[in-house]
């Protein structure tokens, strides 16, 4: 397993002397100090060294590399600089989002290369207009290579956002594909939400005289979690609806586990809650629409937003208070990014699982898993507010 090696400690943005326009940036996203995780990870990707960097929040994670990428973007070169690996499309997006308001003072460009146009347009703005900084998915991106039609010989550094993910899936060959295309002195940085062999493994095949920062907060710090329990699952958006009436909640995520399933209950709530404005998301929605449907939410101030886990390490970027699982996650790794969608860094948060009574078992293996422990709800007494 992975140990920590780093114990440089920089309090401030100030003191790690980002430029004044990357301080605009990140105050705009609401850093005003930088976390503890960041007061040691900013400053190890800052050294230009490979890294191994564990932040399980994803927004605090993001915010962590854009602050040092943007510091090192040299602005008058217009050349790729740093390519951002991503393992979806939604996600890549999301993070330019957040490398724009951070950046919207300084003069730089960021291309997204996910798909959906034909390749020869993103050539031709890599080649026209050039792109310093390049957030792709491991396919588009290796074919952007594979084309030749581009010079990445001045990237100075790779990113490989959730790496343990992206090395455990399809996407692995690919990953070190593009890894082993671009430059051998180009910084590799490894974000990553948890430490595992794996990993470890991934560490010394792809970087050396490595820093590896791990973040000591447990995942649950400031997080209330709760579950409540039916005899049907017919019963289940009753006992929805009892919750939002003993809550005053302005804004909730509520995960299902399939798209049909996400309609059905968008439509029940929207016709229960007048008041409050409801959207939902899920693998079927087109493109176009889910940056659009993702930011009518953010910017609500009452909104419930229905979804799959395909959309929550996207929702997880602006954490709302509650969050709630109408259905469990197939699989037990999805359940640490709907648990990430609710409550920041300094602000708690409240997850409610609704299981029927043959889940309880199930919701028993999460939380042996993720090291949790969930109180259950009475109808009584929802939550201690």
């Amino acid at each position: 397993m992975l140990s920590d090696n780093w114990q440089q400690v920089i309090s401030t943005f100030e003191e790690m002397k980002l430029k004044s326009e990357i301080l605009r940036g990140i105050r705009a996203l609401g850093y005003d100090r930088p976390t503890p995780i960041q007061q040691r990870a900013t400053v190890a990707i800052l050294s230009r060294r490979d890294a191994v960097i564990q932040i399980p929040r994803l927004e605090e994670r993001t915010v962590t590399y854009i602050a040092a990428l943007l510091q090192q973007i040299e602005t008058r070169d217009k050349s790729c600089q740093a390519i951002i690996i991503v393992h979806s499309k939604d996600l890549c997006y999301a993070i330019q989002d957040l490398i724009n308001v951070a950046g919207q003072y300084m003069q730089f460009s960021c291309l997204v290369c996910t798909g959906g146009i034909p390749m020869r347009e993103d050539i031709e703005k890599l080649r026209n207009e050039g792109q310093q900084i390049i957030i792709g998915t491991p396919g588009l991106l290796i074919g952007l290579m594979l084309e030749r039609k581009f010079d990445f010989n001045r990237v100075k550094t790779i990113i490989i956002e959730d790496s343990c993910i992206m090395f455990n899936s399809n996407f692995r060959t690919q990953a070190f594909d593009i890894i082993y295309q671009l430059p051998k002195s180009a910084q590799r940085v490894l974000m990553t939400t948890a430490t595992t062999f794996t990993l470890a493994d991934i560490k010394n095949k792809i970087t050396k005289n490595t820093i590896i920062v791990l973040n000591d907060v447990h995942m649950s710090d400031g997080l209330q979690l709760y579950y409540a329990v039916v005899e049907k699952d017919d019963q289940k958006l009753n006992a929805l609806c009892e919750i939002y009436k003993e809550v005053n909640i302005q804004k909730s995520v509520i995960f299902c586990d399939n798209s049909e399933r996400v309609d059905w209950l968008a439509d029940k709530l929207a016709t229960l809650f007048e008041n409050v404005a409801v959207y939902s998301m899920h693998s079927l929605t087109r493109q176009s629409e889910r940056h659009e449907i993702v930011k009518s939410f953010w910017e609500s101030k009452a909104a419930l937003i229905v979804t799959t886990d395909c959309f929550s390490s996207v929702l997880a970027f602006h954490p709302v208070d509650y969050s709630v699982h109408f259905d469990l996650p197939y699989k037990k790794e999805e359940y640490h990014d709907r648990l990430c969608c609710c409550g920041a860094y300094g602000s708690p948060g409240v997850a409610i699982n609704i299981l029927v009574k043959g889940q309880l078992h199930d919701l028993g293996v999460l939380e042996r898993y993720y090291r949790l422990q969930s109180q259950e709800l009475l109808v009584t007494n929802y939550f201690y507010q």
